[in-house]
C-alpha cells in the first residue's frame, strides 16, 4: 500500500461510537475525551461522533463516515461501514484488552487491501469484562499517531 496521508490532510476525525453495558461493556469507551484531545494536538479541527444507533438513519451513518478523514472505533462499532469511507481515509479500530485473542486477527485490513484506505489496530488494556475500557493519554496519542503511518 503507498503511505497514508499526511498528518496535516487529517482534519475531520470521527468516533464511531459503541454503547455496551453489562458482558459486553468492555467493548466501548468510557469517555473518548482524551482521544479527541489526542486528536486535536495531532492537527485535528473537527471531532464527531457518531452514532446513536436508535435514531440515526443508515444514509446518516455513510455520510458521516464519507465526510471522515479519519474513523476510530471499538471493534464492533459499526466499522464495517468503513466501505463508504473515502479515498485515503484512515481506520484505526480499537480492540479491548479482553479481547486479545484476536491479536493474530487482523481487523478490517481487508478493507485497507481491497480499497484506497489504511487501517491501523491496537489493544487497550485488560480492565475487566464488566468495565467500559479508558484511553490516557499516552494511549490516545498512539491512537492518533496511528492514523498516520501504519501501525
Amino acid at each position: 500500500l503507498a503511505e497514508p496521508p499526511r498528518r496535516a490532510d487529517l482534519k475531520a476525525v470521527l468516533h464511531l461510537v459503541r454503547d455496551d453495558r453489562g458482558a459486553d461493556a468492555h467493548r466501548a469507551l468510557a469517555s473518548d475525551a482524551t482521544l479527541e484531545r489526542a486528536f486535536r494536538r495531532a492537527g485535528a479541527t473537527n471531532f464527531t461522533r457518531c452514532c446513536d444507533w436508535a435514531q440515526t438513519s443508515g444514509a446518516d451513518a455513510i455520510r458521516a463516515v464519507a465526510a471522515a478523514d479519519v474513523i476510530v472505533g471499538m471493534h464492533g462499532a459499526a466499522m464495517t461501514h468503513l466501505l463508504w469511507a473515502k479515498k485515503g481515509a484512515v481506520a484505526v479500530e480499537l480492540f479491548s484488552g479482553m479481547l486479545l485473542e484476536l491479536r493474530h486477527y487482523n481487523g478490517l485490513w481487508f478493507f485497507a487491501r481491497y480499497a484506497p484506505r489504511h487501517y491501523g489496530r491496537i489493544f487497550l488494556p485488560v480492565r475487566g469484562r464488566q468495565r467500559r475500557s479508558e484511553l490516557n493519554d499516552t494511549q490516545a496519542d498512539r491512537v492518533a499517531r496511528c492514523a498516520r503511518p501504519s501501525c
